[in-house]
């Protein structure tokens, strides 16, 4: 089998894709769409990676998070564009739509029992990717308060 057709390659390509898709939806100037094209497929890649290491499905969503938001940091200043543009599109291939999908039948067709377990696993990973997401961005805010007192001190 080549390289190319192997599952983890098209998944990492079609999360590109998707979050390339979801750019053009929000109007990203077309110069940008490279950069939304390889933050999903960061994302996915790391996904994978850390779901084979530890087997954890929520720890994968984690290190994707963490993966995304990091790209979306440093891609904000080094292409001088808003972090918001490359980590939107870059982390929606990462939302749980199966799970969501499946919690929702089992509440419409009373099936209390596929609405917990899907229920469980949606909250389960959305908030491994809230949480991977808040640990990037409380170190960039941690860090951008320390210069500006460094600046103010300075004076």
């Amino acid at each position: 089998m080549s390289i190319i057709m192997r599952p983890e390659v098209i998944q990492i390509l079609s999360a590109g894709i998707a979050g390339l898709g979801f750019a053009i939806i929000f109007h990203i100037r077309p110069k940008h769409l490279p950069v939304t094209f390889v933050g999903a497929s960061l994302g996915w890649l790391l996904y994978l990676a850390a779901k084979q290491v530890w087997r954890a499905n929520a720890i994968g969503m984690i290190f994707a998070a963490l993966g995304v938001t990091v790209y979306s940091e440093i891609g904000a200043r080094l292409f001088h564009m808003p972090v918001s543009v490359i980590y939107t599109p870059a982390i929606i291939p990462m939302i749980p739509g199966g799970y969501l999908y499946y919690c929702m039948r089992g509440f419409v067709t009373d099936s209390q029992e596929d609405f917990v377990e899907y229920g469980s696993m949606l909250l389960e990973d959305t908030l491994s990717i809230v949480l991977g997401t808040m640990i990037v961005l409380t170190f960039v805010s941690a860090v951008a308060q320390k210069r500006k007192r460094t600046k103010e001190n300075r004076r």
